[in-house]
């Protein structure tokens, strides 16, 4: 077998060497013909992606940046039908956190465009580009030197601490479980009836392709986590306990740590505005509503307070 497509490859190479000199056999003729067409659709595949790719580089870039404004690419607004004005709980938690901190900055819509990293939410900050929501953070607090926590003792910097993985390494697990698998159908069609249409957002077709290959996704990632492994009345009696527990400690509080914003109201934000706020039935909301119902309060205290226009920010559809 070796012999025979070394033969067949010598053979090509010496008839392109000296083609017009020596008349080609007819299935030399096939094969040349064959390897000309896979090249041209080789070229043509590799300058398509590479103008795919530059079109996602340069997705929403600002023609002239204004120096110190935080540029933050995310996802585009949802539709005023799903209730909250973005489905990413990052997006909504570094908004609420830089609308505390006083800090300017602009929202770009992205469809295609990632994080040199591979994520979105992403900032663009000068020259720097920033990524993980929980790192953007911390480099902006570095560098407009605002830190909602500096009149905490140190006690309670440890339990806002904890709260804040709580929040991202527990709860998000139970309301992503009851979102991507147990009400992936629901979920989807609301989701999918606010984005964009057309040859520059996602066909109808894509979404349904895309919607089996995000659940499974996300149950491999539930699986690796562990909760995936627990039954679904198990995985909400941790949402439950998470609930509880940030309710008791909130009380009647105005923030969670006081009278005053801290950067775990942020966390606490992105994260509870998605199950509150979104227009679909799930046992998280029923279960705020009937055993957590400060929390309900709580969340609408911090939109009121840092997005103000909140209702103009859906997309209209």
């Amino acid at each position: 077998m070796s012999e025979r497509i070394s033969h067949f490859f010598h053979s090509h190479w010496y008839f392109v060497t000296h083609l017009g000199k020596v008349p080609l056999p007819d299935d030399h003729v096939v094969g040349l013909e064959i390897m000309v067409a896979l090249g041209v659709t080789a070229c043509a595949g590799y300058y398509c992606y590479n103008r795919f790719k530059k079109s996602c580089e340069n997705e929403g870039t600002p023609k002239e940046l204004v120096r110190d404004r935080v540029y933050l690419f995310s996802f585009p607004r949802s539709a005023e039908k799903v209730g909250v004005i973005s489905l990413s709980p990052f997006t909504l938690k570094l908004e609420a956190w830089l609308r505390m901190a006083k800090i300017d900055y602009e929202y770009i819509s992205v469809m295609r465009r990632r994080s040199k990293r591979g994520q979105v939410p992403f900032v663009q900050l000068n020259d720097c580009e920033l990524s993980d929501s929980s790192m953007i953070i911390t480099e902006l607090e570095r560098y407009f030197k605002r830190n909602l926590d500096e009149n905490l003792p140190l006690a309670d910097k440890g339990v806002a601490r904890a709260f804040e993985q709580m929040v991202e390494e527990s709860f998000k697990w139970t309301y992503g479980f009851q979102r991507y698998v147990e009400d992936m159908d629901g979920f989807w069609a609301l989701m999918s009836s606010s984005l964009p249409k057309g040859p520059y957002g996602i066909f109808t077709p894509g979404l349904k392709l895309l919607k089996g290959v995000v659940r499974r996704k996300v149950q491999k990632m539930l699986m690796c986590q562990g909760y995936g492994r627990n039954t679904s009345a198990e995985i909400f009696q941790i949402a439950q306990d998470d609930l509880r527990a940030i309710s008791s400690y909130l009380e009647d509080k105005p923030y969670l740590m006081g009278p005053k914003p801290t950067k775990v109201d942020a966390w606490m934000f992105g994260h509870l505005s998605q199950v509150i706020y979104i227009n679909l039935d799930n046992p998280h909301k029923k279960f705020i509503q009937s055993e957590c119902p400060n929390l309900i309060a709580y969340v609408n205290r911090i939109r009121d307070a840092f997005f103000p226009e909140w209702e103009s920010l859906f997309v209209k559809t």
